[in-house]
């Protein structure tokens, strides 16, 4: 499974200057933003265990290919003296550790792993809004594909 994701992501990462090109940077992310907590939903309700991984491994591979993405907007339309305070807000991106360490204590509780994944899904529609609005925010630099 860990040989399926790493090749899936290098396959995302490899489609990311293929769709920026096309739609723009912060576009192609917005996307990836909003296509990956409603993965987690569809993963939670799948049928059977073949399905599920395949939901899985593409939400993974999309969230890997993401990460990069995002330093790339923070380095083309951040000034340099600034970027330290955007680099800082998404380290908030860490702050899922303590939602995943809730996410357990639940699926202690209820005996299953769905509240984990019920948990992470709100957390990362929840931060959406927000980093959506930060980017809107930001300054533009010259020369910014975004």
């Amino acid at each position: 499974m860990d040989l399926a994701l790493a090749l899936l992501a290098s396959f995302g990462a490899s489609a990311n200057p293929w769709m920026t090109h096309r739609i723009g940077r912060t576009a192609y992310m917005a996307v990836l933003l909003v296509v990956t907590p409603p993965l987690l939903l569809v993963f939670l309700n799948m049928p059977s265990l073949a399905p599920a991984v395949a939901v899985s491994l593409f939400r993974n591979a999309l969230q890997v290919s993401l990460g990069p993405l995002i330093q790339g907007v923070i380095a083309d339309i951040v000034p340099p003296a600034h970027r330290g305070k955007f680099t800082a807000f998404q380290g908030v991106n860490f702050m899922r550790s303590a939602f995943l360490f809730i996410g357990t204590e639940l699926s202690d509780h209820y005996h299953s792993y769905r509240p984990a994944f019920v948990v992470t899904a709100l957390l990362q529609a929840t931060c959406l809004p927000v980093f959506a609005a930060v980017v809107m925010l930001m300054p533009r630099g010259q020369g910014s594909d975004v």
